[in-house]
């Protein structure tokens, strides 16, 4: 990981790019002995010691879509962004919400973003996994445009 300070309140949206080559068989980060990542990023926030975090994954098999915690840590929550071996080889533009995210996962405002990190593992399922990182930046999502037809009040 890098260390960061970001603040998601005013720049709310994270967009990269990745590539999985291999991802690892059976991996299912919501099982202890299965929990491995094709790949990840991770958005860690200002804690303790066990501070929370966003992670966004390329699973091997939960379905896209999926959010849920990470096994034996319910301070890490997972978001499927891909799943499967449909776009090995491909990369794929990412672009989430992660001020958004966070509130409908963890409620309440995040604190200050400490460090951005990828991750690819398969330690726990002793296989194989292998993806590429790239053109990371966190996106200032700008104030609405003030609507047109609403006249101005004089009060």
């Amino acid at each position: 990981g890098r260390p960061a300070e970001v603040n998601l309140r005013i720049y709310n949206k994270l967009r990269w790019r990745w590539r999985a080559w291999s991802l690892p068989v059976g991996g299912n980060e919501e099982e202890k002995n299965k929990n491995d990542s094709g790949a990840a990023v991770r958005i860690i926030f200002k804690g303790g010691l066990r501070a929370r975090m966003l992670k966004y994954v390329w699973s091997s098999t939960l379905p896209k879509g999926t959010e849920t915690e990470s096994a034996g840590n319910s301070k890490i929550k997972v978001i499927v962004l891909q799943s499967g071996t449909d776009r090995l080889g491909e990369w794929v533009w990412e672009e989430v919400n992660a001020y958004e995210d966070y509130k409908r996962l963890y409620g309440g405002e995040p604190r200050t973003v400490r460090i951005l990190g990828v991750i690819t593992d398969a330690n726990n399922t002793k296989t194989l996994s292998k993806a590429d990182y790239d053109d990371f930046t966190f996106v200032r999502i700008p104030a609405p445009e003030p609507d047109e037809n609403q006249e101005e009040s004089d009060e």
